[in-house]
């Protein structure tokens, strides 16, 4: 692991972060509390914002794969546009991912009112035309 890691959360992600959760998940108080408990556990190479999180009152992340929880699309003070994902392992935030378009990296956050949400696309469809039973 990374010598900077863990490490606490920076205002402007926590803030984000509780923005998105207050917003989006208002009946999901679990997540909120988490957060106040998370800790960075890595970052993205690239230099752009995305984060690894863990609670630090849980037990150490399991070896099973993220879910995808939510996707928004906002801009930045730069009016860059991004795409925003929370990921949860285990039923713990797990990830804040901000990818951005174009050849420059962006390592800035988006604006919290300019993010609106993704819906989540429909059941795949299969070759016959029949929607996949989940």
């Amino acid at each position: 692991m990374d010598a900077e890691f863990p490490r606490r959360l920076t205002p402007a992600e926590t803030g984000l972060l509780t923005y998105l959760l207050t917003k989006f998940f208002p009946n999901e108080s679990h997540y909120l509390a988490q957060l106040s408990r998370s800790v960075v556990t890595g970052k993205c190479s690239c230099g752009c914002p995305t984060i690894d999180l863990w609670d630090e009152g849980a037990p150490a992340p399991p070896l099973s794969k993220a879910r995808l929880l939510w996707q928004g699309q906002g801009l930045t003070a730069k009016n860059s546009t991004v795409i925003v994902t929370l990921l949860e392992t285990a039923g713990r935030l797990s990830s804040f991912d901000v990818a951005y378009f174009g050849d420059e990296a962006c390592d800035d956050l988006p604006l919290p009112e300019s993010i609106e949400e993704i819906p989540p696309p429909p059941p795949a469809a299969q070759a016959d035309g029949r929607l996949r039973e989940g």
